[in-house]
């Protein structure tokens, strides 16, 4: 190389280090919804992507809201883990609610690399999202729909992860199994997209262990809590009681609450499991399986162990698929109450085989977006409630306790109302 070429090659790579960028990060994609309550913050997880040579340890913020100009002061956001150069990270940024209840759209932009500013241009340094903001925050609970068979050799983690979540969040975790082409099977369910495979709250669509981790153990856990901080539109509250004493139907009382306005359309599901029900022996791939040594969780699987019993069992259902016509009124605003009454008839299924571990499980699905906002479950309870049996003439009624006894008066009652299509309406009293 000449001389003159030295010089060229000097300055160049004296111009390239220049525009070389150091503290710089940006955002590869705009993020999710984010839910929260008037004058506070929602917890959004956005990803971000290190465009420079030093490892981020921290990043500082500032949100805009797009309908007022507002723009937040600085935050900041401190990494245990620093993300190395190169390479992507997710970091949960607090977005401050919308000044009404509603939906508006927010402005995220990473102001600060490690306390400097970014050397990322502002337009890949930001990304927006939009905020529902919520009158007030209501108690929550989290179905997982799990897809398996007793024939397959994978699903016993699935087993192992909807067992954990109920042993961990026993009062906001709800688990269903549907079993597919087995003794427990339900054909109108029809076949699933894998096995195993679980459904959170018909928004994530995951594996019923490893969640969208991959590979982590139980990683459905942080899935799961992620589905849990996505506040609810509305409350949901289900009483289950036998109507008879043979026990062949059950009365549900749903109640729900809105704390949002929307003209989404929703609509109740009904879904009814058993613990403890005996089959097949379960196929398992595990025993022995190396990248399972070590695996707390999975132990049992991995050590041989084998079963032929199974909880969570879907033995019944109604409205799985888009809910009862008619059981929410639509469209709904802040501070609604409704209340829908639904006879759910076993009469006849031959899969129950003991109705004391049974569990009835009511949904409350957004059927425009094709998610379920909140759920409640339970044991079904023989507490004394009147039911009136009603005929073509309410001056012929008559009324009766769970336990057979003839009520004098129709007070504290639940009126079944028989339609010539075979559907029941109850009407509380």
């Amino acid at each position: 190389m000449n001389k003159k070429s030295l010089s060229i090659f000097a300055l160049s790579f004296v111009a390239l280090s220049c525009s070389a960028q150091t503290n710089a990060a940006s955002f590869p994609l705009n993020f999710d919804d984010g839910y929260t309550i008037l004058h506070s913050n929602a917890k959004v997880d956005i990803l971000f992507h290190n465009d420079g040579s030093a490892p981020i340890t921290s990043l500082a913020y500032t949100v805009e809201d797009i309908s007022s100009g507002s723009i937040s002061s600085e935050k900041t956001l401190t990494f245990t883990d620093a993300v190395p150069a190169g390479e992507n990270g997710t970091a949960t940024f607090k977005v401050p609610a919308g000044s009404s209840v509603g939906v508006c759209q927010k402005n995220v932009t990473i102001t600060k690399v490690n306390g400097v500013a970014n050397e990322t241009a502002a337009i890949k340094a930001s990304a927006s999202g939009n905020i529902c903001t919520l009158s007030e925050k209501m108690p929550k609970r989290t179905i997982e729909e799990e897809y398996t068979g007793t024939w397959c050799g994978w699903c016993p983690r699935g087993t192992v992860g909807i067992e954990q979540l109920s042993e961990k969040y026993p009062d906001t975790f709800v688990g269903a199994a549907f079993h597919y082409d087995d003794e427990f099977w339900f054909s109108e369910v029809g076949y699933h997209d894998g096995f195993p495979q679980c459904e959170l709250n018909r928004h994530a669509n995951v594996d019923p262990y490893n969640g969208s981790t991959g590979s982590e153990p139980l990683g459905i856990e942080k899935d799961y809590l992620k589905e849990q901080n996505i506040l609810p539109f509305a409350s949901l509250d289900m009483q289950a009681v036998w109507a008879d004493n043979s026990k062949q139907k059950i009365m549900v009382k749903s109640n729900m609450k809105f704390v949002y306005n929307t003209s989404d359309e929703f609509a109740l599901l009904y879904i009814l499991t058993e613990n403890g029900l005996s089959g097949s022996r379960q196929a398992s791939y595990y025993s022995g399986k190396e990248e399972y040594a070590g695996d707390p969780y999975m132990a049992f699987w991995y050590n041989g162990g084998s079963t032929n019993v199974y909880n969570h069992v879907v033995v019944a259902f109604a409205g799985r698929e888009n809910g009862i016509d008619g059981s929410v009124s639509s469209p709904v605003s802040v501070g609604m109450e409704q209340s829908y009454d639904y006879c759910f008839d076993i009469s006849g299924n031959s899969r129950i085989k003991d109705k004391s571990k049974l569990h009835m499980i009511v949904c409350l699905l957004d059927k425009t977006k094709g998610t379920i906002i909140n759920t409640d479950f339970g044991e079904i309870s023989s507490e004394e409630t009147g039911i009136r049996s009603v005929s073509s003439s309410p001056s012929s009624a008559t009324y009766y306790s769970l336990d057979g006894r003839r009520l004098s008066s129709p007070s504290n009652t639940i009126s079944i109302v028989r339609h010539p299509d075979g559907t029941s309406v109850l009407q509380t009293r």
